[in-house]
């Protein structure tokens, strides 16, 4: 299934002046997933990666803790839509939920909360960065967007880098999608995710902070600022949050530690 939609026509206003003109969308699809034969959540996505998609949204839902657990992984496409069988003995859903592009709502179950905010949620040490690197990194976010991002403009990025650049990269029309499939990549190849950063265009909220976590990434930076309870939970899972990058300015809203300063 392709990720862009045909054509869409519209009119498009430049200096009050009008004009008809054809873009190209994002398209969004909707993922149903199963779990050892039961409905556990239907996404609204783009339809790469859907494997990825699957494991990293059962491990943000707490479902999965590792990739051992899944026997089989199937994925059907019908064309119109995608579902996901996954076999894991000993692992049942919770309640069903359709879980939309722009929210992630229901991958934050109030255990996740509690457990992140009692310090049961911990990170390890991991990557250390230069302070220097953050704005290059978060410009090469930017630059190597994939070509669904510069033909539609309506889908969001996120990628693991380490000191040297960004390593894998997914964009998504929902940021916590795109977390989600490198979370799943991370699984299935048997990455440690201690080892790298997780960079994203969103707002870092609290489902964001809980899902980088839960995978054992340590440093979450984003162009976008933080909410409070994003704070919160970072300081007491100890990841290390670096929010507003953009150009030469950054704001590291908890556990500065990983971060190198250099010497003037």
């Amino acid at each position: 299934m392709k990720p862009i939609d045909p054509r869409a026509v519209t009119i498009e206003v430049l200096d009050q002046q009008r004009k008809s003109c054809a873009i190209e969308l994002a398209r969004e699809v909707t993922l149903s997933i199963e779990l050892n034969g039961e409905r556990a959540a239907t996404l609204l996505c783009t339809p790469e990666y859907p494997d990825e998609l699957t494991v990293g949204f059962l491990l943000a839902d707490g479902a999965i803790s590792s990739a051992d657990q899944i026997e089989k992984l199937s994925i059907e496409d019908d064309g119109d839509s995608i579902c996901a069988k996954v076999a894991a003995p000993g692992c049942m859903p919770a309640n069903e939920r359709l879980v939309t592009s722009g929210l992630g709502k229901g991958t934050l179950g109030r255990g996740a909360l509690d457990a992140g905010r009692a310090g049961e949620l911990r990170v390890r040490d991991g990557l250390q960065i230069a302070a220097s690197r953050i704005s290059v990194l978060i410009s090469e976010l930017t630059e190597k967007a994939t070509q669904l991002h510069h033909l539609t403009n309506g889908v969001h990025g996120a990628a693991l880098a380490d000191e040297d650049g960004i390593r894998l990269l997914r964009e998504d029309v929902g940021r916590h999608n795109a977390v989600d499939k490198l979370a799943g990549r991370c699984l299935l190849d048997g990455l440690d995710p201690a080892r790298y950063c997780l960079l994203c265009t969103g707002r870092i909220s609290s489902e964001m902070l809980i899902k980088t976590a839960r995978l054992g990434v340590p440093l979450l930076i984003s162009r976008a600022a933080p909410t409070s309870l994003a704070v919160e939970l970072a300081h007491s899972t100890g990841v290390t949050l670096v929010g507003s990058a953009r150009g030469d300015r950054f704001r590291v809203f908890a556990n500065a530690q990983r971060i190198v300063w250099e010497e003037r």
